[in-house]
C-alpha cells in the first residue's frame, strides 16, 4: 500500500455498550467516521520498526502518515482505517505527533 493516493478514517463509536440481563458487557456497533481525510504513507520497506515514545513505552509500527494541520487529532489505541482505490487496512495508532508545519501518526 505504498503508491496512489490514501485515506485515513477515524473509528465512530455511537453510543457506550451497556450490560445485558446476563451482567455481560456488550460493547457499541461502531462504524468508520464519514469524514476521509487525505494522507501521505511511508511504508517501513516491508518490516516493523519500533519507536520510543515520552511515556517510556517503545511501539512497533508498519507506517508512517502524514496529514495536514488541520486533522483532527488521534489517540494511542485508536483504530483507523487506511484505504486507497484497490485496498483497505485497519491499524492501531501507536504514536500522534503535531509538528509546525504537519502531524504525523505511527501505525
Amino acid at each position: 500500500m505504498i503508491y496512489g493516493r490514501h485515506y485515513i478514517q477515524k473509528k465512530a463509536t455511537d453510543a457506550d455498550g451497556y450490560i445485558n440481563e446476563d451482567g455481560d458487557y456488550i460493547a457499541s456497533d461502531s462504524e468508520w467516521s464519514k469524514d476521509k481525510i487525505l494522507c501521505d504513507i511511508v511504508a517501513e520497506n516491508g518490516r516493523i520498526s519500533a519507536a520510543h515514545y515520552a511515556d517510556g513505552i517503545e511501539r512497533a509500527y508498519s507506517y508512517v502518515i502524514s496529514l495536514d494541520l488541520d486533522c483532527p487529532d488521534f489517540k494511542i489505541g485508536e483504530k483507523v482505517l487506511i484505504t486507497n482505490s484497490t485496498t483497505q487496512e485497519e491499524k492501531t495508532v501507536v504514536g500522534f505527533q503535531r509538528y509546525s508545519i504537519i502531524v504525523k501518526i505511527w501505525v
